[in-house]
């Protein structure tokens, strides 16, 4: 049973300590969390459920459910703004910058989606929070080996997951989870919904533990991007972490996949 000590903050939050972390709880919430507390999963069963394709594609729904929130409102001021493309050259003249403001808007969505569907699969989960562990962007909560610190990398590149060579935690984190996709940008932009179905096409979806990420890369004028890949050495870990998609060695690195979801629409994806 995990040992809880907790301390009044207000009349709605009392704030506990967990493993060495500060958690502010709403006093409405408490009964649900400690019980939660007392029924954590070990870390190999964590993250077995985090590598489930069902997970993986519970991430994707809960995405798309609200990924048309970030272009309704251009679309119903421009009538010239119909799809994700017409809206990106509508807002950024170079190529490069027009990729990076859709990726920007999802890479959130991505976020906000992995801790949503860690509490719908019951997994004990928390937010960010400065301390020990810099770079991450959601902790798991585990019965054997306390709380682990996950990094969330998304990309619509096919040649690695981006970085930043002023980041404190770049290259620290030993857990991740990687996401790279491609979106249908000719689907037409929702009007009067949130919900923007099928604009994901195709997902690379994997599960990171102690499998090292190769960050190379650094910092210009112009630029303070690293990219971080896979190593030949390390495909036979990374298979293990892999949900969605696939993986090929090449010569020093790996190329990751994408699998197109199709397949499971009308079924799974509506289903997780």
């Amino acid at each position: 049973m995990v040992q809880l000590t907790s301390k009044k903050v207000n009349k709605y939050i009392d704030k506990y300590t967990l493993m060495g972390y500060i958690v502010d709880i709403r006093k409405t919430k408490v009964k649900a969390w400690e019980n939660e507390m007392n029924n954590l999963r070990t870390r190999s069963e964590t993250l077995e459920m985090l590598r489930s394709r069902e997970f993986a594609l519970h991430v994707i729904n809960l995405v798309e459910q609200t990924a048309a929130a970030h272009f309704a409102s251009a679309a119903l001021m421009d009538d010239t703004i119909v799809t994700i493309r017409d809206w990106a050259e509508a807002i950024e003249e170079q190529k490069r910058q027009q990729t990076s403001a859709v990726s920007v808007r999802f890479a959130y969505d991505f976020e906000f989606a992995l801790v949503r569907a860690c509490k719908d699969f019951k997994i004990a989960v928390l937010g960010k929070e400065e301390g020990d562990a810099p770079g991450h962007d959601f902790r798991v909560i585990t019965s054997d080996d306390g709380i682990i610190p996950f990094e969330v990398k998304t990309t619509q590149s096919a040649n690695g997951w981006t970085g930043s060579t002023h980041s404190e935690g770049k290259g620290k984190a030993e857990s991740y989870v990687l996401v790279s996709y491609e979106l249908d940008y000719e689907l037409p932009i929702p009007k009067n919904t949130f919900s923007f179905a099928n604009v994901i096409k195709a997902v690379h979806f994997s599960v990171l533990d102690n499998c090292a990420v190769a960050w190379n890369g650094e910092a210009t004028d112009n630029n303070s991007s690293t990219t971080g890949k896979i190593h030949v050495n390390s495909v036979d870990e990374y298979r293990k972490s892999i949900s969605l998609g696939s993986v090929e060695p090449k010569q020093k690195w790996c190329k990751c996949l994408r699998e197109d979801i199709a397949q499971y629409r009308g079924l799974e994806i509506e289903a997780a």
